[in-house]
């Protein structure tokens, strides 16, 4: 499919494809722009933009795409978690999901994030 295939009603009517035009959109900030990183963060990124307590969660490969889920804080006091998909096709990304936590945020998932993984850990042992 190209950046501008269409479809036809039956009336003869033609539609341009919703995913076409999200493609070209990306294709057209990634010129403008510049390229988005499509891998995780490398040792010479973490020193520059120093990213702290670097977490790679999942690095998994498919036939169409590459997955990557990444966690980090940095100096904006920011806790990141990242999760993208890398088309090996068009090599555009989609984005899965971003979260951005302050502070606050963060200590208010402590809590419930260990009763989760205390609670599985057990149920984990005793099968």
């Amino acid at each position: 499919m190209g950046y501008f295939d269409t479809i036809k009603s039956q009336k003869g009517r033609e539609f341009v494809l919703l995913g076409q035009l999200e493609e070209y959109e990306k294709l057209k900030l990634e010129q403008k722009y510049g390229e988005r990183r499509k891998t995780p963060i490398d040792e010479f990124t973490m020193k520059r933009i120093d990213v702290l307590d670097y977490v790679l969660i999942e690095d998994e490969h498919t036939e169409s795409f590459r997955k990557i889920f990444e966690t980090f804080h940095d100096q904006n006091a920011l806790f990141n978690l990242e999760s993208f998909y890398v088309s090996k096709k068009n090599g555009l990304i989609h984005e899965d999901f971003n979260a951005y936590l302050t502070v606050k945020e963060a200590e208010k998932l402590l809590k419930p994030l260990q009763n989760f993984v205390d609670k599985h850990k057990k149920e984990d042992s005793e099968q």
